[in-house]
């Protein structure tokens, strides 16, 4: 029935892809399915029930297939289907046959299989049987050599247990719970507890033997069941570093640590317990050293006045004493904490400390590092810091000892030495006293102070500002206020009146407001005070050698230094420092004013000695024009004529030293041949030489040998030598000049016969005025100034002279050397004061101009014996007039002219037409640079100083167009 459905449903279901075609097919294949299941007669009925259902379908509409099977479709049908089912129904018949037939087969084996079973059980259980016995054979004897085994191993094991017992450096008792016996011990156990401890024995037994009583550390003794063992096997306590001391009756006490345990079965159950004991009586007493030795580290190091400390290998404190905390005021907590020992160091010296610590670990060598550190009171100080690395044993360092001892005054000192040196390096080379307190002020800011002000006692005994220096944190107006418009107040409690009059320094250590107020002058003066913010204030007096010359002022702000006695100390050092300098200046400057006068004093001098000579001079060369024949005549013009020479040399060297030691005389320097300049030397000394008859030695070069020099100064050296060697050398001498040429230098030799020089004098031949003979025997002696000047001029040409003598009596040797110049070549070297003579050039017109008459006659009288025409006039307005209408060739004259002088005579000249082509002449007492310089100035071609040698004059005369 349920097939027959499931056809017609699923004809139905089909109809859409079969249409009209095989409206049967489903049918059929319900009853194939029918006749396997059921056989022929379900076949059949599935068959025939199918049709029914699918035509009726088919018929109601419910089926639409376009029509009904046709007659041949249900004939069809019904054969196939009828054979399909018979089919089908055979098949399942044999089948079900096929199956009882393998059913009773297989009862039949099941039943043979259970008699042979039975038969084979039987001989499965014999050779089983068989093979039990000769496993349990097997067994057996395994058995036995495991136990034999068994029995060798627990005899080893018990060896090793024996030596592992005599090894072990610690004594080793264990007992049983159930005997509460000894079950073993070595032999250390039996030599701490000095007992046998026998093994079987009862271990309360063995105790109560013991000949030491056991105390605890706070002094009571053990009774029997409080020792560590007992009560492990009463209670099963586990004991640790239990330390008990065995006093024995001999007196020997020994401290032992305990460590015992119990043995516990799987049960739970106790079973034994063992207990190991050490003597620690020697490392008990290495222990209290131990304790006691840093117990008297602490105590030192808190003693002593230095900051120890010891750091691990990571910078981590280990140890500071009290010298740290009492300095730093930091406490344990934050000096403990990370970066808490290195906070209180300076931040610019925090990596120099780590380089040196670096450097120290890497060589595991000590180490020296200065730098600071802040105090309690927020002031940095210098230290000293050392610190010595701990090594171990493969000298890898594990720690750090050192210590740091304050060096802050030491440092100070050194900066106060270094301040106090640059000071001095200023003050020496003073010559402004405004400046070098200047220069003070900036030194002193901001080594010393923040703001420093210098002030001056006046004549009038008003106090002068002279200097102020601050640093750049103070605004300018608040120290232009400070340092100018609020100076001084009268009767204030602190300032500088009170310092200048009490003459004692005034210190203000720490300034509070309250001070500020009292010293304000009104409210604009305390706004300033308050924006200046002085923290410490500083006044010391200068006092000289006699009176107060003022006081130095100092304040700090923003370093926020507060002064102290050292300061005060440092302070008075500097002030007193100031103060000599400023006397040296003030000396200094009188110095040089009388010097200037001094000065002004010796041109005075040589222009009066000279204008009397100048008539002498030209008195003398008319009697020798005028040519007497008379001998007395004759000797008197040579005396006159000498030592009118003689006097003349005398005021020049006079002059040429004075400008010498003021640095004012200047070389005319040209290639000069030194064999002219000495041929010169000797002509200006012969008639010296000849006067004493001494005989004079020349050695010469024959290659001639050039100096880059000033002729005139060099014939000046070599003619006072040479004069020097005449005066000192008894009549009839023999003096020697050679020239000697050493690679670059030249060496002038003047060597004579004469008195010699007392050893100890030698050393002091060229300073100024030296005489080293009693005067009244000083017959042909000068000033003492003519060595001295040769001395200046040799160093002018950057040459050295230097004087030998074996002593007196021995004569003496004078040497000088000389630079040569580039080459030695004679080539454009001057070997003469001209080009050539000139003859004098008659018939010249000459105006001379003197006020003195006797100079301006005498010198007319020259000139007119040599065929020149001569007017003469005494005043500047007059020889103008005169030269106006004369028209001279040449005008000689004379400086110091009343009226008009000789520099305004001469411009007035030449800026006239026809005064242009005059050749003027100065002829002039004052022969200093400054007036040759002046009287170039004024248009002079030529300047002569008086006494004029006539045959100078007279060589102008001829070349007027040379210039001198």
């Amino acid at each position: 029935m349920a097939l027959s459905v499931v056809a017609a449903v699923g004809r139905f279901a089909l109809a859409h892809w079969l249409d009209d075609h095989f409206i049967l097919a489903t049918g059929f294949l319900a009853a194939v399915a029918a006749s396997w299941i059921g056989g022929f007669g379900p076949g059949l009925a599935t068959l025939i029930l199918s049709f029914l259902l699918i035509t009726l379908a088919s018929v109601a509409g419910v089926l639409e297939i376009g029509g009904q099977p046709t007659r041949t479709e249900v004939v069809l049908y019904s054969v196939a289907g009828l054979g399909v089912a018979w089919l089908g129904g055979r098949m399942r018949s044999a089948l079900a046959a096929a199956e009882v037939g393998r059913l009773a087969a297989r009862e039949r084996q099941e039943r043979l299989d259970e008699a042979l079973g039975e038969r084979r059980g039987i001989q499965d259980e014999k050779e089983r049987l068989l093979v039990e016995q000769s496993l349990m054979r097997a067994q057996a004897e395994r058995q036995s050599a495991t136990l034999a085994k068994l029995v060798h191993e627990l005899q080893e094991k018990n060896a090793f247990t024996e030596a592992i017992l005599r090894q072990v450096p610690s004594g080793i008792i264990a007992a049983g719970a159930e005997t509460g016996g000894v079950v073993l011990r070595n032999d250390v156990a039996q030599r701490i507890s000095r007992d046998p401890l026998e093994p079987g024995r009862s271990i309360t037994e063995s105790v109560e033997q013991i000949e030491g009583v056991g105390f605890r550390s706070d002094g009571v003794a053990y009774r029997a069941d409080d020792w560590p063992l007992m009560r492990c096997l009463r209670t099963g306590e586990v004991v640790e570093n239990e330390e008990i001391e065995l006093r024995f009756p001999d007196g020997v006490r020994k401290t032992i640590s305990v460590n015992a345990g119990p043995v516990i079965d799987a049960s739970g159950r106790i079973i034994a317990a063992v207990c190991a004991f050490d003597d620690v009586t020697e490392a008990r007493r290495g222990q209290d050293a131990l304790v006691e030795s840093e117990n008297r580290f602490r105590r030192l190091a808190g003693a002593i006045p230095h900051i120890v400390w010891i750091t691990n290998f990571d910078d981590s404190l280990e140890f500071l004493n009290n010298g740290w905390f009492d300095y730093t005021g930091m406490s344990a907590e934050e000096t403990y904490s990370q970066d808490g020992w290195s906070s209180a160091i300076h931040p610019d010296d925090l990596d120099s400390v780590h380089e040196a610590r670096r450097r120290a670990l890497a060589a595991c060598a000590s180490y020296e590092v200065e730098y600071r550190i802040r105090g309690g009171d927020g002031v940095y100080h210098w230290f000293l810091g050392r610190g010595v690395p701990v090594c171990d044993e493969q000298g890898s360092p594990v720690s750090f000892f050192g210590t740091a001892t304050n060096i802050d005054d030491r440092k100070r000192d050194e900066r106060s030495a270094r301040f106090l040196a640059d000071v001095g390096a200023k003050l020496a080379a003073v010559v402004d006293e405004e400046h070098t307190l200047k220069e003070i002020t900036r030194l002193a800011v901001p080594f010393f102070s923040d703001w420093c002000a210098i002030d001056l006692v006046e004549e009038n005994h008003e106090l002068r500002r002279v200097a102020v220096a601050h640093d750049e944190s103070t605004p300018a107006e608040v120290v232009d206020i400070l340092s100018h418009r609020y100076r001084f107040r009268p009767g204030a409690p602190y300032g500088l009146q009170g310092v200048v009059q009490s003459r004692q320094p005034n210190v203000v250590a720490h300034i509070t407001d309250e001070i500020l107020i009292s010293v304000a002058q009104n409210e604009e003066h305390l706004q300033a005070l308050r924006a200046f913010n002085p923290r410490s204030y500083l006044c010391v007096p200068m006092i000289g050698r006699d009176v107060v010359l003022g006081a130095m002022s100092f304040a700090t702000t923003s370093s926020g230094r507060r002064y102290d006695q050292k300061d005060l100390k440092l302070a008075m050092e500097l002030a007193g420092r100031a103060a000599v300098a400023i006397e040296n200046v003030r000396l200094y400057d009188r110095l040089r004013e009388t010097d200037r006068r001094k000065d002004e004093f010796l041109a005075t001098l040589a222009h009066e000695l000279r204008n009397p000579l100048a008539p002498i001079r030209n008195s003398v060369l008319i009697l020798r024009l005028k040519g007497s024949t008379d001998t007395d005549s004759q000797w008197a013009r040579e005396v006159i004529e000498r030592q009118v020479g003689h006097m003349s040399r005398l005021i020049d060297d006079l002059l040429d030293v004075s400008r010498i030691t003021r640095n004012k005389l200047e070389l005319r320097l040209d290639r000069v041949d030194l064999a002219a300049a000495v041929g010169d030397a000797v002509e200006t000394s012969r008639p010296l030489l000849d006067s004493f008859g001494h005989e004079l030695k020349l050695d010469l070069p024959t290659e001639p040998v050039v100096l880059q020099a000033d002729r005139t100064r060099l014939v000046q050296v070599f003619a006072s030598l040479l004069n020097n060697a005449a005066k000192y050398t008894e009549r009839g001498g023999v003096i020697g000049l050679s020239v000697r040429l050493r690679e670059d230098v030249v060496e002038i030799s003047v060597k004579d016969s004469g008195i010699g020089i007392d050893p100890e004098q030698l050393p002091h031949v060229f300073e100024m005025f030296a005489q080293f003979t009693p005067s009244i025997d000083r017959t042909q002696g000068g000033l003492g100034i003519g060595l001295a000047l040769a001395k200046g001029l040799v160093e002018l040409h950057k040459g050295t002279v230097e004087a030998r003598s074996a002593g007196l009596g021995a004569g003496s040797e004078f040497i000088v050397r000389l630079p040569l110049a580039a080459s030695t070549a004679a080539r454009g070297v001057r070997t003469g004061p001209g080009d050539g003579s000139h003859a004098d050039r008659p018939h010249s017109r000459v105006l001379v101009v003197d006020d003195s008459e006797d100079i301006a006659e005498s010198l007319g009288r020259v000139l007119s014996l040599k065929g020149h025409e001569v007017h003469l006039a005494h005043d500047g307005e007059k020889a103008f007039a005169l030269a106006g209408s004369l028209r001279p060739d040449i005008a000689v004259l004379d400086i110091g002219l009343p009226g008009m002088n000789g520099y305004e005579l001469a411009r007035a000249i030449r800026k006239q037409p026809w005064g242009r082509a005059i050749t003027l002449i100065a002829v002039t007492g004052w022969g200093q640079i400054n007036d040759r310089r002046r009287s170039s100035e004024a248009g002079f071609n030529h300047h002569l100083v008086k006494p004029v040698e006539p045959t100078t004059l007279l060589q102008l005369i001829g070349s007027p167009s040379s210039n001198s």
